[in-house]
């Protein structure tokens, strides 16, 4: 039931989370050099690719084949691509992948319809077959959503790979657009009247429905990571960044200043959006563990389309002559332009530290993809048998470089273990462990998350870093176990 207060605004944090935002600052733009990439073209033909979305190491498209758009994947280790759909004059479009699961709307020649495409079998699957227009399709896990009309209006539908079930889970009497659905939690904006947009949140657990906004404003392009939303709504006199905690049922305003700020982006503890300044865009990150808000770009050109990824940003820049891609690392604080051509580069997308985009080669557009330059280090991992039930507090790691790279160099902030676990700062000592004549970094890693991540078998680890402005990544194998002492 929609609450009597109509013209309140959102509701603020509490205090805790109020104080939080007081204390936040901005931060200048950094002036370090900027970190090594290598490109990669994914494709080279006379068509026009659009639309790239990476996770982990595939990246999937749409592509024009000379009749209509169909999906493609390509395969980053084996840099081999796969055409996933194979028809004539039927569309398929926004194609998002989530582990070894592609989804996408396909017009069936009367309407637009949900498939899902499963990379491990290469079986597609028909989700919705019906005379009404389904589409804006997502994925998370063994889950998909969309939004599909039921005749009357738009609805949220909820899909479950597994039982094959899709429930309506917004069943309302009006329109509901963008869903987004991470883990256990969806939300979408339904336009509830005259073009009065709310935020909605639905728990498949409990299968229970929320509004977490409620006001006479505007409120759209919700996002949601973990327990986390953010979206942008207006206050009364512009645009700002919302923030709204699903556990405590709070929301804070994480912009607050009297320009207009939109398309936030979420992923772990940081969100980044884009501001416009009064005069053009910039690109703003907020990490609300740190309530510590950074001003990545401060230019006089465009800056939009801002993504986020673990510790990578994002976005596109107008250069005074084209759009080129740019991206941003929170642990070294250093800003990398990707792109330096005549062409206009569109859509970048982050998947751990890898970047795709679209780009216009002057003839049509065609899919890139840049990875920081690596150097392979040396990694021992101690203890070599890791007891599932040990309550240890951690685990060591040992780093050697490769000749013309000193360990003394290395970047502790950002030596991670499987790319999310941090190194503890504390304590770090350089040695020579394996009595090699080659020096070593000692790090230790949070035992209780790598046991979160392992499991009784061999697992292979990785260990990444970043030394003179370039990124070092390491393996080690070890025997997991889960014996008590």
């Amino acid at each position: 039931m929609i609450s009597a207060n109509k013209k309140g605004r959102v509701k603020k944090l509490a205090s805790a989370i109020v104080l939080a935002i007081l204390l936040t600052f901005i931060l200048p733009l950094s002036s370090a050099l900027a970190l090594s990439f290598t490109t990669t073209q994914i494709t080279n033909n006379p068509y026009t690719d659009w639309e790239p979305q990476i996770d982990g190491d595939r990246v999937v498209w749409r592509g024009y084949d000379g009749d209509d758009s169909e999906v493609f994947l390509y395969d980053i280790p084996t840099k081999t691509t796969t055409q996933i759909t194979n028809n004539i004059y039927l569309d398929d479009y926004f194609a998002k992948i989530d582990g070894n699961w592609i989804i996408w709307q396909g017009w069936d020649g009367s309407d637009w319809e949900i498939f899902l495409y499963n990379i491990a079998d290469k079986t597609t699957k028909q989700l919705t077959n019906n005379y009404e227009n389904d589409l804006s399709p997502r994925l998370d896990g063994e889950r998909a959503v969309w939004r599909g009309s039921d005749g009357y209006d738009f609805e949220i539908f909820l899909y479950d790979i597994v039982t094959a079930a899709t429930t309506n889970i917004s069943n309302n009497g009006f329109y509901n657009y963008e869903p987004q659905i991470d883990g256990n939690r969806v939300v979408w904006v339904g336009e509830q009247d005259n073009l009065d947009y709310e935020i909605f949140l639905y728990d498949i657990d409990t299968t229970t429905n929320t509004q977490i906004t409620d006001n006479i404003y505007r409120d759209v392009g919700a996002q949601i990571d973990d327990n986390k939303v953010v979206w942008h709504g207006d206050d009364g006199s512009d645009y700002e960044i919302f923030l709204h905690d699903t556990v405590n049922a709070t929301t804070a305003n994480i912009s607050n200043n009297g320009f207009d700020d939109n398309d936030p982006q979420i992923d772990g503890n940081r969100v980044v959006w884009c501001q416009y300044d009064g005069s053009d865009h910039e690109i703003f990150l907020y990490d609300f563990l740190a309530a510590r808000t950074t001003r990545i770009t401060d230019n006089g050109s465009s800056d939009v389309e801002p993504r986020v990824f673990g510790d990578w940003v994002a976005w596109r820049e107008y250069d005074g002559n084209d759009n080129e891609i740019f991206v941003y690392n929170t642990s070294t604080s250093t800003t990398t332009q990707i792109t330096d051509n005549n062409y206009d580069d569109y859509l970048p997308e982050m998947g751990d530290d890898q970047v795709v985009w679209q780009s216009y080669d002057g003839s049509d557009f065609e899919i890139f993809l840049a990875a920081p330059a690596t150097i392979s280090a040396t990694i021992d991992i101690y203890p070599d048998t890791l007891n599932l039930k040990s309550k240890d507090n951690y685990i060591t790691c040992y780093v050697e470089l490769p000749e013309g790279y000193s360990v003394s160099n290395i970047d502790f902030g950002s030596v991670k273990l499987n790319a999310t676990v941090p190194a503890k700062q504390k304590p770090t000592s350089v040695g020579d462990h394996d009595r090699d004549g080659i020096a070593d970094l000692m790090v230790r890693f949070d035992r209780s998350a790598i046991q979160a991540l392992a499991y009784p078998g061999e697992v292979t680890l990785t260990v990444t870093g970043m030394v003179n402005l370039t990124q070092f990544e390491g393996r080690d194998t070890i025997k997991v176990i889960s014996k008590g002492k």
